[in-house]
């Protein structure tokens, strides 16, 4: 079973060391190590160029040039990710963001899950905190434990949603490549659950640090860097969009499964779950537009290089 553990980077120069050292310590192996850079202009590719050189270890380490540059924010990664895709060799994908912190044994529990229980998909508990490690928070949802994850659960609490995340390499062949502001951690889970399903690992394995950038992919570091309250709601819109925007991307490919359809209808629990999600981020995305409106405030055309 080949492990192909992916670090696709753009602009993480600060935090970039931290991270592929985190990698390269990890206990399972040999594993292929993808670090690809996609057009950074900060010296990041510099710097994961003399990591690369300078490893002596038993993992094999690949250092990729994304050519696919034009693109900034979600859609910008999606594009990173689909190439990717094409020039991986793993059965099994671990991906980490260039600005998080992986345990030593992330690897060696993914695959233990892989090869045991034979899942599409692998979450793990995420440790949260702060750039100077301060207030740690974990991973929680009612009956946590180290398990297969139900539909109805993984739509309501977003279990699949974090930093954690590794896939079956066949999973993302039938179900990529990611569109536009798709996000990997919300479509491939999704389609995960009703091919072989998400199996979750209740250890926390991996560290999420809430950096305040403007350079993050995701909104909550540009939210937190906001440096004034009109450009924070502004943010905050951005971001609600996207939450709709994948709900109903999901709707979407699984109405081109209409087995899918069929089973979910099967359970009140996992439908009444999906359409409340649907309502619940249409809701609170429409409440922040109408306070923009009745403020005056514009709409912030989102960053993706156009």
């Amino acid at each position: 079973m080949k492990v192909s553990f992916i670090i696709p980077c753009r602009n993480k120069a600060p935090h970039v060391v931290e991270t592929i050292q985190s990698v390269f310590a990890q206990c399972y192996s040999p594993i292929e190590i993808i670090l690809s850079d996609q057009g950074s202009i900060d010296g990041t590719s510099e710097i994961i160029n003399k990591l690369a050189g300078e490893y002596d270890g038993p993992h094999s380490v690949h250092v990729l040039s994304c050519p696919h540059t034009d693109l900034h924010g979600m859609p910008g990664l999606n594009a990173h990710l689909n190439w990717l895709d094409t020039q991986i060799q793993g059965d099994i994908v671990i991906m980490s963001s260039a600005d998080d912190i992986n345990h030593p044994d992330r690897t060696e529990y993914t695959v233990r899950a892989f090869k045991e229980y034979d899942p599409s998909y692998v979450n793990t508990t995420v440790r949260y905190i702060e750039p100077d490690g301060s207030d740690p928070k974990f991973t929680n949802f009612p009956n946590i434990g180290t398990r297969w994850i139900g539909i109805e659960e993984s739509i309501r609490h977003q279990i699949h949603s974090s930093g954690s995340s590794a896939w079956a390499r066949d999973l993302f062949q039938k179900h990529g490549p990611l569109i536009g502001c798709e996000q990997q951690d919300m479509i491939l889970p999704m389609m995960a659950l009703f091919e072989r399903g998400i199996f979750y690992i209740d250890t926390p394995l991996h560290t999420y640090i809430h950096h305040s950038s403007r350079m993050n992919t995701g909104f909550q570091g540009q939210i937190k860097a906001a440096e004034s309250d009109e450009e924070r709601i502004q943010l905050v819109e951005l971001n609600n969009f996207i939450h709709v925007r994948n709900w109903t991307s999901v709707l979407n490919r699984w109405q081109q499964q209409p087995d899918w359809l069929l089973k979910l209808a099967e359970s009140q629990g996992d439908l009444d779950a999906f359409l409340e999600k649907i309502a619940t981020t249409s809701y609170a995305w429409s409440t922040v537009r109408e306070a923009m409106i009745l403020n005056g405030i514009r709409p912030l055309q989102m960053n993706i290089g156009l």
